[in-house]
């Protein structure tokens, strides 16, 4: 897995060094060895990642040792300062400085290859700051001796707006409002023409999130929170807590991924986190998986977030999504056969204590994690996302649901959602990674949904209806009462 994801515990300034050490000693690893070569994620640069060997691909779909100006995409989230400057909890890692700032827009400038592009999460207040460091940043050109603007900075952001229905606390102890939205500075290097820069995007929109807008608009909404299962935790005060409460959520990533990149391109995330941003590149389907570096100066949360990545590669590697890149080999498939079997093994065991009411040395009980770790990942939901009570929500029997939609409404619905579907399907190939089903199919799905609770939809469908216009939908239910 090393020839396409690394990940560094190091800060964004020795990435580039990180990098080109640990590829160079895996190089002559495989010389010595006389084509086998240290497979797996790559640790830091001391060596420290877990490994193992098998036969050197015969593809190209590799990382290579320098990434100067090779990088398509840099996808990041760096630090906010919010939960530095309210002095919360967990907000040692949430300081960044000016200076840091320009130091990282520095590394962008140097890796970013012409017509690649940058996409930059920050808070409100660091809009312009970043805005200002990009466009102030000049190569100096050959020719004509005069500077040049290294980036094209759009002078708006890319908005994520989250989903209206998306659980959250209903408590509100101030008369702050809460925040629904994520800010993205966009920008693109300099070098090449505007028409070259397209032809390397997808302006396309996936389907990732279900957003109502179009891939060149500013704004991608319904954005749902993390899945629990996306969540990497830390077992705090008798607890489980996030071990990044900032964790975004991996489909936003990939839709991003998607559309700002091609398959086979180099992605950079300096500052890493739970490796989302490289989860991503991993997860993509059909093939459309990316190369991805990844750095945090956070130990203990990349080695946590090191498991995800072995799971998400094992995952993709069993269903056949590295087929074409030449990085697996038999010796990989069977590697994975046998680290699925190892986890099914200890999901069906832990499963077995829990029953048991048996507990580990910490009075846990069968929460889904092992003795003495401090760090997993979220196998199981547990109570405070799905709820250990679910059946109270579920109506009496002989009584329907009141969140259920009436027949019409339903039936409404299905026919305009079908053609929609129909719609985005027309002149896409068949194979293209987040296209709808066919109209028909999902037309008699949803028509299926009749006297189902709204909270019981496919989230696919949730939130279709929760962008849908209320006064029409009041339209149909009242021509349907003759009124």
């Amino acid at each position: 897995m090393g020839q396409v994801c690394a990940t560094y515990a190091c800060g964004f300034d020795d990435l580039l060094s990180a990098h080109a050490t640990k590829v160079a000693a895996r190089s002559n690893a495989s010389r010595r060895e006389g084509g086998g070569g240290a497979r797996g994620i790559h640790g830091d640069g001391s060596g420290g990642g877990r490994a193992t060997t098998t036969s050197t691909p015969t593809g190209e779909h590799t990382l290579p040792p320098f990434i100067s100006s090779s990088v398509q995409l840099v996808l990041c989230d760096p630090p906010y300062n919010i939960r530095a400057d309210r002095s919360l909890e967990q907000s040692a890692h949430d300081v960044f400085t000016s200076d840091d700032m320009q130091r990282a827009a520095r590394l962008f400038q140097t890796v970013v290859r012409p017509g690649g592009h940058v996409l930059i999460f920050c808070s409100a207040g660091q809009l312009g700051p970043w805005m200002d460091t990009l466009k102030a940043l000049k190569d100096m050109d050959p020719v004509g001796r005069k500077s040049l603007s290294a980036f094209r900075v759009d002078g708006h952001p890319l908005v994520a707006i989250k989903d209206a229905h998306a659980v959250n606390s209903l408590r509100q102890s101030t008369t702050n409002l809460s925040n629904k939205v994520e800010f993205i500075v966009h920008a693109t290097r300099a070098g090449v023409s505007r028409e070259e820069c397209y032809a390397m995007v997808n302006y396309r929109t996936w389907n990732a999130v279900p957003s109502r807008f179009l891939a060149h608009d500013n704004v991608i909404d319904n954005v749902r929170p993390p899945h629990f299962k996306e969540v990497v935790l830390r077992w705090r005060d008798g607890s489980r807590q996030w071990i990044r409460p900032e964790q975004k959520c991996l489909a936003l990533i990939l839709e991003l991924l998607l559309r700002f990149s091609q398959p086979g391109d180099i992605v950079l995330d300096t500052f890493a986190g739970t490796c989302v941003t490289a989860a991503a590149c991993i997860r993509a389907v059909l093939g459309q998986h990316r190369l991805v570096i990844s750095c945090d100066s956070d130990a203990v949360v990349m080695d946590a977030s090191r498991a995800r990545l072995r799971r998400e590669f094992v995952n993709q590697v069993l269903v056949g999504g590295y087929e074409s890149s030449g990085v697996v080999t038999s010796d990989v498939i069977a590697a994975a056969r046998t680290i699925e079997a190892a986890s099914v093994a200890a999901a069906t065991a832990t499963t077995a204590a829990g029953a048991g009411g048996e507990t580990d040395s910490e009075g846990r009980g069968g929460s889904g994690a092992a003795v003495g770790e401090e760090i997993e990942l979220m196998i199981n939901p547990p109570s405070s996302v799905m709820g250990d009570d679910a059946a109270v929500w579920e109506p009496p029997p002989g009584l329907s649901c009141h969140s259920a939609l009436s027949l019409e409404l339903v039936r409404y619905f299905a026919g305009r959602w079908a053609m929609q579907a129909d719609a985005e399907r027309v002149g896409r190939v068949a194979q293209t990674p987040g296209l709808p089903r066919p109209g028909a199919d999902v037309g008699v799905e949803v028509a299926r949904l009749e006297g189902v609770g709204v909270g019981s939809w496919p989230r696919l469908y949730q939130c279709a209806l929760a962008v849908e216009d209320a006064e029409v939908a009041l339209h149909v239910s009242a021509a349907h009462l003759g009124l």
